[in-house]
C-alpha cells in the first residue's frame, strides 16, 4: 500500500528551546553532545571571557583611581603646594610691575620721539613752503607752484589738477602742524600720561599728512620735468634742487613715522600685558586662598559620587 502526501511549508521541531545567554561572544567549549539529556544547572557551553575580564580589570583600576582622587581631595594642601602657589602669585605680581614699568618707559620714549620729530618738522614745513611759494623759479614775484603750472599747462593741462592736490595737501599738513606743535610747546615730559599719549598720536597724524604733502609736491615737480623732457625742453635747474630737498624730507618723515608708530604699539602691548597680569593675580590669589582654606565640601561630594559611579560600573562588569 502506497500513501503519498503533497504540500509545502516549514518543518519545525516540537520540543526546541532557544538559548539566549546575557553575555555574547565566541563559543570556546561545548560540554554536551547531540541527543544528550540535560537538567537544570548543567554547564552546556562556554564563551570567550577575555573581553569581559578586561572590562572588569579596567573598572577596578577606574575605581581605585577615583578612591585615590577622593583621598587626595580630603587631604589639606601640603607645604610644597602652598609654596608653589605663593611663588606663582609672586611671579604674577612681578609681571604686573614689569608691565607698569614698560608703560612708563614707553611714555618716556614717546615724548622723546615727539621731541625728535619737532627738531625736523619745522624745517620740513619751511622747506615745503619755499618749494611751493618761493619766487625763485619763475621770477617776477610768481610763486614756484604757479611757475611749474604755467611752464607745462599748454602741453598737458593735467598739471592743474596735480597742483590743486598739492595745495590741498600742503594746507592740511600746515593746519595739523600748527595745532600739534602748539600742543607740544604746551606739554613737557612731566605731563600726565593722557596728554603725552594724545601728543604722540597727534604728532604721528601730523607726520602722515606732511609725508603726503611731500609726496604730492614731488609728483608735481616730476610731472613738470617729465613733460618738458618729452618735448626736448630743459627743465629749470632749481626743480632738481627742489626734488633733492623733498627726497630728504621723505627720509626724515618716514623715520619719525616708524618711531612714533612703534611707540603706539609698545604702549598697546604693555597695556594688554598689564590687564593680563591683573587677571593672573586675581586667579592665583583665589587659588592660594582655596589651598589655605583646605578641602572644599562640594569637591569632596563630587569625588564621593565619582567613587559610587565607578563601584556600580565594576558591579555591572562583574555581572
Amino acid at each position: 500500500l502506497t500513501v503519498t502526501t503533497v504540500g509545502s511549508g516549514q518543518v519545525l521541531v516540537a520540543n526546541q528551546v532557544d538559548l539566549k545567554p546575557k553575555a555574547s561572544g565566541a563559543l570556546v567549549q561545548l560540554h554536551v553532545r547531540n541527543g544528550q539529556a540535560i537538567r537544570a544547572g548543567m554547564l552546556i557551553a562556554q564563551v570567550d571571557t577575555h573581553d569581559a575580564q578586561k572590562t572588569v580589570r579596567d573598572a577596578v583600576s577606574s575605581l581605585e583611581s577615583a578612591k585615590l582622587a577622593l583621598e587626595k581631595t580630603r587631604q589639606p594642601a601640603d607645604a610644597l603646594a602652598l609654596i608653589q602657589s605663593e611663588h606663582a602669585l609672586i611671579q604674577a605680581t612681578e609681571a604686573k610691575q614689569k608691565a607698569g614699568a614698560a608703560i612708563s618707559e614707553a611714555y618716556e620714549d614717546g615724548f622723546n620721539a615727539v621731541a625728535n620729530a619737532y627738531l625736523d618738522v619745522p624745517g620740513i614745513m619751511t622747506g615745503l613752503q619755499d618749494v611751493l611759494y618761493g619766487t625763485a623759479l619763475g621770477g617776477n614775484g610768481q610763486w614756484n607752484i604757479d611757475a611749474y603750472v604755467t611752464a607745462v599747462q599748454q602741453i598737458d593741462p593735467a598739471v592743474v589738477r596735480i597742483a590743486n592736490d598739492v595745495r590741498a595737501k600742503y594746507a592740511a599738513a600746515r593746519d595739523a602742524y600748527t595745532k600739534s606743535f602748539s600742543e607740544y610747546k604746551a606739554a613737557s615730559r612731566f605731563s600726565d600720561s593722557v596728554a603725552i599719549e594724545r601728543l604722540i598720536v597727534s604728532t604721528y597724524d601730523t607726520a602722515k599728512l606732511i609725508a603726503e604733502a611731500v609726496k604730492s609736491e614731488n609728483n608735481l615737480i616730476q610731472f613738470y620735468q617729465d613733460t618738458l623732457t618729452t618735448r626736448s625742453l630743459k627743465p629749470n635747474a632749481l626743480s632738481t634742487i627742489h626734488l633733492t630737498s623733498l627726497n630728504g624730507y621723505t627720509g626724515k618723515t618716514n623715520a619719525h613715522l616708524v618711531s612714533l608708530l612703534g611707540i603706539q604699539r609698545s604702549l598697546a602691548d604693555s597695556r594688554a600685558t598689564l590687564v593680563q597680569a591683573d587677571r593672573t593675580i586675581a586667579e592665583r590669589t583665589e587659588s592660594l586662598a582655596k589651598l589655605r582654606r583646605g578641602p572644599d565640601a562640594l569637591d569632596i561630594q563630587s569625588q564621593v559620587l565619582s567613587v559610587q559611579q565607578r563601584e556600580h560600573a565594576l558591579a555591572d562588569a562583574r555581572e
